[in-house]
């Protein structure tokens, strides 16, 4: 027993037709193929709400800084051990970055954690990051691996937000000393007050744990960062597909016999190796979930995909703009409040132009 079938839109009632090319060919629906979803292009530049999409800014001064603890070179917060009293040395003289002692976490295994207690309350009111710098000798790719830091009352316990150091350096470069900037807003410690900062490792999964000690802890009174985002508007997504920097600087790169441009792998034309670094971050639900630094020109051009498209010189000024393609577009929502972000963590002010652009598309939701 045959079954007589229609193909049929369940809303308008319209049936799908077939076609047989005048008997020529075999009986075959007519179909028609269109895009699921309709997107628009549209070109972004990282901003910020202060400069607007020029990134060739100085950081200004320093502040005054409120200090945790240096290895006790210095005495200030009192440090002492949660958990793993074994593991941890706060007065190690194996490394440092100034002076002769640092704190020692390089044995230190999953959830031990410690303190350092100023005594009293501190007002972090007019306070805008946490500083310190971190020098690694192992952090395993395997599992889940961090160095968590976060604000904290004796009498209460957690204030504001834990985070990841981990999130805002490179994991990768070992055995040197790197500096994290943490924004107070990041950790949820905006114009809050603590009595204490604690640090913990983590480590799950395979893997050893993270390696490695901290020195010169801080809580810095003026920004010593400068953030430029881009975002999707509210009741869109944004799939990002490129992002294009352009410099330029007064330099002359012309070589005596024409035959390429002068360009030094380690600076960013005229301006030296970066100490700090620029950080690139994607946040997701207020999340880091990864992020790249980059001290010079071969930074950028290390990462795939990423090529010199074009470069010049007047004999006088030198530009040049590169292109990194990811590998599938980069989508941010707008519901989970997800972005792109490039801090800069160090004067950019010796170059004359320094802008980051995305080419992106637009889909409404």
């Amino acid at each position: 027993m045959s079954i007589k079938t229609f193909i049929t839109d369940i809303t308008t009632g319209i049936k799908a037709k077939v076609d047989n090319k005048n008997d020529t060919e075999e009986n075959a629906l007519v179909v028609a193929t269109r895009p699921l979803k309709t997107l628009t292009n549209k070109v972004l530049f990282f901003s910020n709400p202060t400069y607007g999409i020029d990134m060739n800014k100085s950081l200004g001064p320093a502040g005054t800084p409120i200090h945790i603890h240096n290895g006790i070179d210095n005495v200030y917060w009192t440090a002492s051990a949660i958990t793993g009293a074994i593991r941890w040395d706060f007065n190690s003289n194996t490394q440092a970055h100034t002076g002769t002692y640092s704190i020692d976490g390089t044995t230190t295994l999953n959830g031990d954690e410690s303190q350092y207690a100023k005594g009293s309350n501190q007002d972090l009111t007019g306070y805008t990051s946490l500083t310190g710098w971190i020098y690694i000798t192992d952090w395993a790719t395997l599992g889940v691996k961090e160095v968590q830091i976060y604000g904290w009352d004796v009498g209460v316990g957690l204030v504001g937000n834990i985070v990841d150091i981990g999130d805002y350096i490179n994991k990768a470069i070992f055995n040197t000393w790197s500096k994290f900037i943490i924004p107070l807003s990041d950790m949820g410690l905006t114009n809050l007050t603590v009595d204490s900062i604690r640090i913990k490792t983590i480590s799950t999964g395979g893997g050893a744990p993270p390696s490695y000690y901290l020195d010169d802890i801080d809580i810095q009174e003026t920004a010593l960062f400068l953030k430029y985002t881009i975002e999707p508007v509210d009741g869109t997504w944004l799939y990002v597909d490129q992002v294009n920097i352009t410099m330029a600087d007064a330099l002359n790169t012309t070589l005596a016999d024409n035959s390429m441009f002068n360009l030094s792998y380690n600076k960013f034309l005229g301006l030296s190796n970066l100490s700090i670094g620029i950080l690139f971050q994607k946040i997701h639900e207020g999340e880091v979930t990864w992020v790249s630094t980059f001290h010079n020109l071969l930074d950028f051009l290390q990462i795939p995909n990423t090529n010199i498209l074009t470069a010049g010189c007047d004999g006088t000024n030198t530009w040049f703009s590169l292109n990194q393609i990811f590998g599938s577009p980069v989508l941010l929502k707008s519901e989970t409040k997800d972005n792109l972000t490039f801090v800069l963590r160090d004067d950019m002010d010796g170059l004359l132009r320094f802008r980051i652009g995305a080419s992106c598309r637009e889909e409404q939701r």
